[in-house]
């Protein structure tokens, strides 16, 4: 799906219908930075439409309720009080009301205690790249198409709504300790190599995919325990290496 700049938004206000087939509704709230690696990311997802805008907090509210977007992901540097009061006022009665994803350098704790609380459905902290925002693009897309495609008054066992609602601690301990011991091993390859690795190379080592290997070195990036950095070769598309940053 095509990329829509703020002077086409203020013409195409609407809601989104129900025809799960229709293009999803992105609104990214990033003049900054980030915004490039943002778009990159949601145009590898289909089924997308991302619209740009929103550079200020008065802009932000107002093309929340005019474009009514299905998903709105919202840069918070820069903004008094961590953005506090502004996701606060994102959720005030009468407004629309679209699924949240945060983006930051620098998230306070009180910013994520609260975040739940406003309906936030995840963070992104920088530095983070394109892989890591079609990730959670595609997985948010396609949780929103299987909610869409539930009668209202269904039923839902506890399985299909841990699907819908994940959080760490609600998993079962025996899913987390799997989780939790392939992550181990990709550390463990990490810290063992004193040199920066590509993630070909730590896939290859731990026996998994490129793609589950990516996904558990992004964690260890937010986490503080590795360093991500950007390679461009000649040919091709920029390769990501990895380094760790613990004893």
């Amino acid at each position: 799906m095509g990329v829509t700049d703020r002077q086409a938004i203020e013409r195409k206000p609407g809601v989104r219908s129900d025809d799960t087939a229709a293009p999803y509704r992105v609104l990214v709230s990033d003049g900054g930075p980030h915004q490039a690696t943002i778009v990159a990311g949601l145009r590898k997802v289909p089924d997308l439409e991302t619209l740009l805008g929103a550079h200020d907090t008065t802009d932000s509210l107002h093309l929340l309720d005019d474009v009514q977007p299905d998903l709105m992901v919202l840069s918070l540097d820069g903004i008094p009080d961590g953005g506090l009061t502004l996701l606060h006022r994102l959720r005030d009665p009468g407004r629309h009301n679209s699924d949240l994803v945060i983006v930051t350098d620098h998230p306070k704790a009180s910013l994520v205690r609260n975040a739940g609380r406003f309906g936030v459905l995840a963070c992104l902290v920088s530095p983070f790249d394109a892989e890591s925002v079609s990730e959670r693009a595609a997985g948010w897309r396609d949780r929103a198409r299987k909610l869409a495609r539930l009668p209202p008054d269904e039923q839902l066992s506890q399985r299909v709504v841990d699907e819908f609602l994940p959080s760490d601690w609600t998993r079962p301990a025996r899913s987390r300790a799997a989780s939790d011991s392939t992550r181990d091993q990709v550390s463990t390859v990490l810290r063992q190599h004193n040199h920066t690795m590509s993630v070909h190379d730590i896939a290859k080592r731990c026996g998994l995919s490129t793609v589950a290997a990516g996904r558990y070195l992004r964690q260890l990036v937010n986490h503080g325990e590795a360093t991500m950095s950007v390679r461009h070769g000649r040919v091709g598309r920029p390769s990501h290496h990895y380094r760790w940053n613990g004893s």
